[in-house]
């Protein structure tokens, strides 16, 4: 079998498949009505369709073509797909239809992998779109991440204070990405684990766990909250890592696989010497601008990146990919950025050294003791948190625990035995997330 571009030749055929294919397709039936009671000019709209698209530009279709020596039936044409390129920055792949005698047969596989091998060639994104009918055939989302289609390896370099080793970026985390910029977070709320150091232990993977107290810090010294606040809010999203993709699973093995590829990620992606060959090193008297950075860091990958800067300090990357398969062993393929852009000013952008001390670092599952609580609250005030005998901040609007910040003014009613909680930002319960990332009225990234 080989796969070349269609010609006006092929057109009868691939519009004889678009009928067998669409017919009974809910939007094709809202557009053509006609389709199922008069097949002949459902055909035709193909016919004229595809013939069109053969002229104009920024139209690709491509045949797959049984030869005689294949061992797959009657040589012919057995299979097309269509695809659009927008304006030459992005490649969707639209439409594919096979035979019906000659499906399940591997020839939808190669129509998508050629397809996805020409966006690859060309460095452009490349999306494909299914229609309701088509859905019930990607059921196995063990086999590729959904929602999310692109993930992003994220990396601090944090200086005050400063965290890891002082010429090595550090992991902030393996993030799933639906290709706009927004993402699914938490997303199974049974596997919200407390204590990723215990799992990792157990599994026997002591270089995975001292690398990670190496190199995934928290800048408040808290690695252990921090490891499992990445897992919680986005290892859970990555539906490769569901249980049920695994055969014979062994509780929290997808933990493991979490930490690893991200690690294993991380270790091909040294942004220290990337950004040292172009001459980008840390200093606190010179400055860089966006472009010298971008271009440094997209030259080794051939795509660009996304680079987040914080009062003119730059100190996150973000890494985009493109996965075929499974995160744990499918192939990551450098992306483009989507909706998440750069937002560090175009010029005198910081690249400050880590100066100063680290912090004191616990790695264990938090302390579970809880203070002897005060009087009960009641009237109108604020609600301070205390965290280690210490009280560290208090609730803001939103619901979210600060270390510093305007507090939520709160007021507190008798109900029967309970009591109950008014606040104008609160319009049903209060949710608090306490993760150590919190600083100065700003919850750190993702």
């Amino acid at each position: 079998m080989h796969i070349r571009r269609a010609v006006n030749s092929d057109c009868p055929t691939t519009a004889a498949f678009s009928v067998a294919a669409f017919s009974k397709d809910y939007l094709y039936q809202c557009t053509h009505p006609y389709a199922v009671q008069n097949p002949t000019r459902f055909r035709n709209y193909f016919l004229r369709r595809q013939k069109l698209r053969n002229l104009l530009p920024g139209f690709i279709t491509w045949v797959a073509i049984i030869d005689e020596e294949d061992d797959q039936g009657e040589a012919g044409l057995r299979g097309v797909h269509e695809a659009v390129v927008k304006e030459g920055t992005n490649t969707v792949l639209e439409r594919v239809q096979v035979d019906p005698e000659y499906q399940r047969c591997g020839i939808g596989i190669e129509l998508i992998s050629w397809g996805l091998s020409q966006a690859a060639e060309e460095k452009v994104p490349v999306t494909l779109t299914t229609s309701p009918v088509a859905e019930p055939l990607y059921p196995d989302t063990c086999c590729f991440n959904a929602p999310g289609g692109l993930l992003l390896q994220t990396q601090f370099w944090d200086t005050n204070p400063p965290t890891g080793p002082s010429n090595s970026w550090t992991v902030h985390g393996l993030w799933p990405d639906n290709c706009d910029g927004t993402y699914e977070q938490y997303c199974d709320q049974s596997r919200q684990y407390t204590n990723i150091t215990a799992i990792i232990s157990a599994a026997g993977q002591t270089d995975l766990l001292n690398y990670m107290n190496t190199y995934w810090k928290d800048y408040q010294g808290n690695d252990e909250s921090f490891w499992e606040h990445e897992w919680g809010k986005h290892g859970t999203c990555i539906s490769t890592l569901e249980p049920g993709c695994y055969d014979n699973y062994t509780p929290q093995q997808e933990v493991v696989a979490y930490f690893q590829k991200t690690v294993d990620l991380f270790k091909t992606l040294d942004s220290y010497a990337i950004l040292s060959a172009a001459g980008i090193v840390p200093s606190s008297t010179k400055t860089y601008t966006s472009t010298q950075i971008l271009a440094a860091l997209a030259a080794p990958r051939g795509v660009q990146v996304s680079i987040m800067c914080r009062n003119g300090e730059i100190d996150e990357i973000w890494y985009f990919y493109e996965v075929r398969g499974s995160v744990q062993t499918g192939t990551f393929v450098p992306a483009e950025p989507d909706g998440s852009k750069s937002n560090c000013p175009a010029s005198g952008i910081k690249y400050l050294p880590k100066t100063g001390t680290p912090p004191s670092t616990s790695t264990g599952s938090p302390p579970t003791s809880t203070p002897t609580p005060g009087n009960p609250f009641s009237g109108k005030g604020t609600l301070p948190v205390t965290s280690g005998g210490k009280t560290n901040g208090c609730i803001i609007s939103g619901g979210t625990w600060y270390t510093t910040g305007t507090c939520a003014s709160f007021t507190a009613a008798a109900s029967g035995k309970l009591a109950t909680l008014n606040e104008a930002n609160f319009a049903d319960s209060i949710r608090l997330w306490i993760y150590p990332h919190l600083e100065q009225g700003k919850m750190r990234g993702q």
